[in-house]
Parts: C-alpha cells; sequence; structure tokens
C-alpha cells in the first residue's frame, strides 16, 4: 500500500493529568530480568484496602499479571495509596498463574513497618493438594528510618525449577497492627518458550531486487477467489487457491480437507522476470513433495518445471500428525519469465495447510540517478545563532556537562526537496535505494585536525572513567545523522528561520536523529553518557578524498558522507524521507572548541556568497507507481470529525492516526464516501477526545 504525503491535522479535545507516589528506596532486578522468558509485575497504588477483588499491577511495564488481597478486616487504602490497618494484622496474599511453568520466583515487599519474614510461603498444587513452600532464600535489601516507623524493602526468592508450577499464591503478612504496605515487585523467570517452526529467509530476502508474500490466515478454502496473502511486509502479490471439493476453512484460519486430497495453486506475476523462486509451506499431515511442478508459458505453451531443490526445513510431532515445514526453489535466470503457477498437493485426505512463504528474485531494475545541487532548507542550529537560515557558516562541535556526558551541541542541519526529481507518495519500501553521497564544502580559518574514521563512546570519557579507553588516532570524525523534529513541528512544517526552540526552557526544535524499528526518531543530542557509554552509530562518516588523516582538514575541499544504508536504520530513514518528498540530515562533530578556540570544522552554507551549497546524488529505483492523494478539509460535526479529499488513483483507501507517532492505530475498513469522480468523504466515529494525526493512504 502507498503511504502518502498528507496534511498534518491536530486536534485537541482534553487533556489527561496523573500524579505519581515518589520513593527513594528501590526494588532490586534480578540479573535475567531482560531476559525473554521473565515476567515482571509491580504495584505502587493500590486501591482495594480488603478483599476482593484484589489488585492488579499498575506499574508501567507489568507483563506477568498477578493481584494481591489483604484479607484482614480494618484494611483501608491510604491518601498515598498504600494498605494501612490499624486494628489487625494485615494478611496479604499475592496470587499469579504464567503459561509456561516457573523456574525461579522473586518476591520484594516495601512497607512502612515490619513484615512477618520468616512467615512467607508460596503455594503450588500437587495431585490436587495444596504444598507450602518456604523461601529459598530471605534477606532485607534496604532499610530508612522515619517518623511513622522504619520503611523497609524486604525479599524473597523460590528455586522451582524441579517442579512443574504454572500457578501460585504466595502469603505474607505484617508482624502486628499499624503496617502500611507501600510497594511490591514480583519478578518470575518462566520455563524457555518452544521454537516454533519458521521459515528461513533466503539470503537475498532484503535485496532491492526481492519479493515476498506469506499466508498466515485463509478465508476461502475451496475455489475462486482464492487466498491473497495477509501477512505484513508481503509486497509480492499471489493467489492461492484449492481445487479439491470439501475444503474448508478451519476457525484457526488453515485449509482442512477430510474427504479429499488437496490441490492448491499459488499463482503470480511480476513487473520484471523472475531470477530465482523460492516457496515453502507449512502443513499439518504430509504435502506430496516430489509432485511439486512450477508452470510458465512459452510461444503460448504452458511449460512445467520441476523445483531445482526439495528438502525439508522442520518438523514437529503432534497429537494430529507432524507439523512439517518443506522448501522447494527453482532457478529461472536463464529463462524470461514473468508469470508462474505452483501446483503442490496433500498425499491424501485429513491434511491442513497452516502457511505459506513465497520469495522471489527478480531481474535487477534499471538504476536511475537523481542529483541535487542545493539544500532547500539549512541552517546552523546552535542556541546563539542570531542569524538562523542566513548564516553562511555552520560549525559543528560538542559540549560538555559534568557527571552527564558530551552532547552534540553546534551542528548543521540541511534538506532536500527530493519530490521535484523523485516522485513521492510511493510506499517507502518502494524506493529501492542502491547508494546516496552528500558533499558539503569545507570553509576557511578553522584547524581541526582530519579524521575519518568513527572513534568509540568511550574514547570520549574522562581520563579517569573506570571505562576510558584512549583514541587511536588524532582528531574527530563529522558524523551524519537524520533530523528529528519536536514542539508540534515536523519535516514539511519547519523552517529555517523558526525560533531554536518556542522557549527558553524547551528543548531545540530540531535534533540530529536515528530511527528505531518502529519509525519513531531518536534523539541523540547525548552522544555519550557517563553512565552508559554506548556505541551510536551515524549514517556516514565525513571523507575527504585528497586529505591525508591526522593533517588539518584542509579548506575550500568538498567532504563527502557515503551513507551506510545498512547500520542506524539509514535505509528506512531515506525512503520515508523520498516518500514525503524531503530529506533532512543533521552534520555533527564532537571536536572541542569555543570560547576564541578555532579547533572544530566548519562548513559553507546555502547562504554563502564564497563557497557552495552541500549537494546531493540518489541512486535509486521505483517498484511501483503511485497514486495521489490530498486531504481538503476536516470538519467537525457534533463529536464527530469529517475528512474530505481527492485521489488521482485506486479509490481502495485505508487511513490510521496516532497521538505520539511511535504508535498507530489502524481503522479497520473504513467507510469512505465518494462525493464525485475523484472526491472522497470520510467520518471520525470513534471516540475524538485526542490530539489525533491522520494519515490517508492507498492498498
Amino acid at each position: 500500500m502507498n503511504f502518502i504525503r498528507i496534511a498534518k491535522i491536530f486536534i485537541i479535545v482534553g487533556s489527561v493529568f496523573a500524579f505519581l507516589k515518589t520513593y527513594g528506596m528501590e526494588f532490586e532486578a534480578p540479573s535475567w530480568a531482560n531476559s525473554s522468558s521473565a515476567e515482571y509485575s509491580a504495584w505502587e497504588t493500590f486501591s482495594i484496602g480488603f478483599g476482593e477483588p484484589g489488585n492488579t499491577p499498575d506499574v508501567a511495564g507489568s507483563n506477568g499479571g498477578g493481584t494481591i488481597t489483604q484479607a484482614t478486616p480494618g484494611g483501608s487504602v491510604t491518601g498515598s495509596g498504600n494498605i494501612y490497618n490499624p486494628g489487625g494484622a494485615s494478611k496479604f496474599t499475592l496470587s499469579n498463574g504464567a503459561n509456561r511453568d516457573y523456574q525461579t520466583v522473586l518476591l520484594q515487599v516495601k512497607s512502612i513497618g515490619s513484615l512477618a519474614t520468616d512467615t512467607v510461603t508460596l503455594t503450588h498444587e500437587s495431585n490436587g493438594q495444596p504444598v507450602e513452600i518456604m523461601a529459598d532464600m530471605s534477606r532485607e535489601v534496604a532499610r530508612e528510618s522515619g517518623g511513622f516507623g522504619d520503611t523497609i524493602i524486604h525479599l524473597w526468592s523460590w528455586d522451582l525449577s524441579e517442579l512443574s508450577v504454572s500457578n501460585i499464591q504466595i502469603d505474607f503478612g505484617a508482624q502486628g497492627p499499624h503496617l502500611s504496605l507501600d510497594a511490591v515487585r514480583f519478578d518470575a523467570l518462566l520455563e524457555e518458550a518452544a521454537t516454533p517452526l519458521t521459515f528461513e529467509a533466503p539470503s537475498w530476502a532484503n535485496s532491492s531486487s526481492a519479493e515476498y508474500s506469506a499466508w498466515e490466515t485463509f478465508s476461502i478454502g475451496f475455489g475462486e477467489p482464492g487466498n491473497t496473502p495477509d501477512v505484513a511486509g508481503s509486497n509480492g502479490g499471489g493467489t492461492i487457491t484449492q481445487a479439491t471439493p470439501g475444503g474448508s476453512v478451519t476457525g484457526s484460519g488453515n485449509i482442512y480437507n477430510p474427504g479429499g486430497a488437496s490441490k492448491f495453486t499459488l499463482s503470480n506475476g511480476a513487473n520484471r522476470d523472475y531470477q530465482t523462486v523460492l516457496l515453502q509451506v507449512k502443513s499439518i499431515g504430509s504435502l506430496a513433495t516430489d509432485t511439486v511442478t512450477l508452470t510458465h508459458e512459452s510461444n503460448g505453451q504452458p511449460v512445467e518445471i520441476m523445483a531445482d531443490m526439495s528438502r525439508e526445513v522442520a518438523r514437529e510431532s503432534g497429537g494430529f500428525g507432524d507439523t512439517i515445514i518443506h522448501l522447494w526453489s527453482w532457478d529461472l535466470s536463464e529463462l524470461s519469465v514473468s508469470n508462474i503457477q505452483i501446483d503442490f498437493g496433500a498425499q491424501g485426505p485429513h491434511l491442513s495447510l497452516d502457511a505459506v512463504r513465497f520469495d522471489a528474485l527478480l531481474e535487477e531494475a534499471a538504476l536511475r540517478v537523481a542529483q541535487i545541487e542545493r539544500t532547500s532548507v539549512d541552517r546552523w542550529n546552535y542556541p546563539f545563532n542570531a542569524t538562523p537560515g542566513k548564516r553562511p557558516k555552520a560549525s559543528v562541535f560538542r559540549s560538555v556537562e559534568e557527571g552527564i556526558g558530551v552532547f552534540r551541541h553546534g551542528y548543521y542541519v540541511f534538506g532536500f526537496d527530493t519530490d521535484s526529481m523523485i516522485p513521492a507518495g510511493h510506499v517507502p519500501s518502494a524506493y529501492a535505494v542502491e547508494s546516496i553521497r552528500i558533499k558539503v564544502l569545507t570553509s576557511a580559518g578553522f584547524e581541526s585536525p582530519y579524521d575519518p574514521t568513527y572513534d568509540s563512546a568511550v574514547s570520549y570519557l574522562p581520563a579517569d572513567h573506570p571505562d576510558h579507553e584512549e583514541d587511536s588516532d588524532l582528531g574527530r570524525p563529522v558524523e551524519l545523522f537524520g533530523t528529528g523534529f519536536r514542539n508540534d513541528l515536523d519535516v514539511l512544517t519547519w523552517t529555517e528561520d523558526a525560533p531554536y526552540a518556542p522557549n527558553a526552557e524547551a528543548d531545540p526544535s530540531v535534533f540530529p536523529a536515528v530511527m528505531n524499528e518502529q519509525g519513531a526518531m531518536i534523539d541523540v543530542s547525548l552522544a555519550v553518557d557517563y553512565g552508559n557509554p554506548i556505541d551510536i552509530m551515524p549514517f556516514a562518516t565525513g571523507i575527504i578524498q585528497s586529505a591525508v588523516p591526522a593533517d588539518r582538514i584542509p579548506e575550500e575541499t568538498w567532504m563527502e558522507f557515503d551513507l551506510d544504508l545498512r547500520t542506524s536504520n539509514a535505509l528506512a530513514y531515506v525512503q520515508q524521507g523520498l516518500s514525503e518528498g524531503r530529506m533532512m540530515f543533521t552534520a555533527t562533530g564532537l571536536s572541542s572548541g569555543g570560547h576564541g578556540e578555532r579547533s572544530f570544522p566548519e562548513f559553507h552554507t546555502a547562504d554563502s556568497l564564497l563557497g557552495e551549497s552541500p549537494s546531493i546524488v540518489i541512486t535509486y529505483h521505483l517498484t511501483e507507481t503511485p497514486s495521489k492523494i490530498q486531504i481538503l478539509a476536516i470538519n467537525q460535526n457534533g463529536n464527530q470529525w469529517i475528512l474530505t479529499g481527492t485521489t488521482s488513483g485506486d479509490m481502495n483507501l485505508g487511513i490510521r492516526w496516532t497521538e505520539d507517532f511511535a504508535e498507530w492505530k489502524e481503522i479497520i475498513d473504513p467507510v469512505f464516501e465518494t462525493t464525485e469522480e475523484g472526491h472522497w468523504r470520510w467520518t471520525d466515529s470513534g471516540p475524538n477526545n485526542a490530539k489525533k494525526f491522520y494519515q490517508v493512504y492507498t492498498r
């Protein structure tokens, strides 16, 4: 589907405020807390002081469930969210269950007043009878004196690895009246989850010439129209049909035939010739693996080809028969084939088709080259720049905050409008980018050693830091990152003469950034965190072809940045920029300097009268044609918002929205009314009590 550059619409209907308790003592996190088999639950603010339904975890990040109940009459919840009992000894029960057996369980309780620490038990069931277990380890984690009694954190742990236990109850209680339960943390290490059978990805799966289609949930068990790919990321099309009467779809989305041997056909076409085709099928029951054929047409006649390779990928035993993944591949590089049909079938009745993966490597598309000689926007981003957007030079340097770290402080932000040369509006993955080279011209008068190589974070640590390592070469590199935006600005609304920040307390509106796996821009202004020095890889480091490392950076010389499209999600970032029609970059450096020193690099901007603007060369090809969408207006009707717009292409539109640009929410089966040819209207009938950003796209 095509994501289209659209109008940005924010609607603020209401606000929500939360008040949080603060704590001076912290629980311990076990060494395995970040394991994929670990679960965690925590309580900070209780709401039920006595009896059912008890209290569920309220701390963000809790993923282990559980309920804490208090059984002594007289218990109530204080204004700070503690459970307090002035007249009796509180008795607490933490009940929890998991989807796999527990290996280790750890409980920590924070209380004002003393618990009966030696009476804490864990109970599980064995042969229908409850079994109590004392803790393997019990110790005090922390204690702090106070006017209402000591605040104490106590810890208990149990080793359950020799048992088969997935439901437990932990009972703990006060030594007497007046105990106040402040907070609880529960950690559990579970049995390793069984590794599910997974398809193999071919070595060329991420090539710009690769296509991929996958099916997990089928909807048509027999005949036309068949099943199109339903797995996210599928971009290769295709249809799977089943031709034996009696085939139907199960509740789990499999195709099952109790009375006949299912016959499946995968039909697909591409916009270029196939080079390699790979089919993987996951089934419960056996396929006729030696009868699978690929058919193409030659001189108007069908030609069948047996697979060049056939093998079993994985097998798992089960109550209804083995679950098997089988793979077949064909080398079609000597043919001129862009439409194919693959036929495969069951050995007999009762086969259940569970999932299918189809990979195709296509003939290389013709590459295009777009060269843009001048930036559309650029700016030296520095809080004391008196001429934002007009300064002829931009210097890049660091600042240091003692005890905190090294910051990217002065940096050069610039962008290129690409839609005049490369059509915007495609889905980002349609931009198969082979290479990007950016050139920036050095200026005169600054004396900085040339370093073309990345320097590790630990080389910037203070000499007395335990992790400090000396830099192996002289100088610091110039690094290129993406650009992030905040303060209600984005890549299309920010202008080069905008204020550095909306007020003195606010963070800068633009910042050096990388894109995470969810597509959100992560601020990397803190280049070196003294408390957690990690390497933040840039998109590229600056190279000067004629310069010698450690010599001074030559004046009036082009510094080149060849983007490494394998790291820092640089490829996803530039694809998003091409889709929107503008790509923004930030040149940074961690050389020291300032206050009269001239030991950091400086570059000509587009406003320089003596130098030249940065330029960019993009080598790419496109894999699909966009339709153009435009939002014309948004109007309110009561508690509903109505979007109206136009489209020049397919009217199969989708819509999604977000509040924070991190999590997008899809509108399921949106109804677009057609008011006249090419015009549409959509009404948001959902809850409209939040800030919303809408995106309309073609599917």
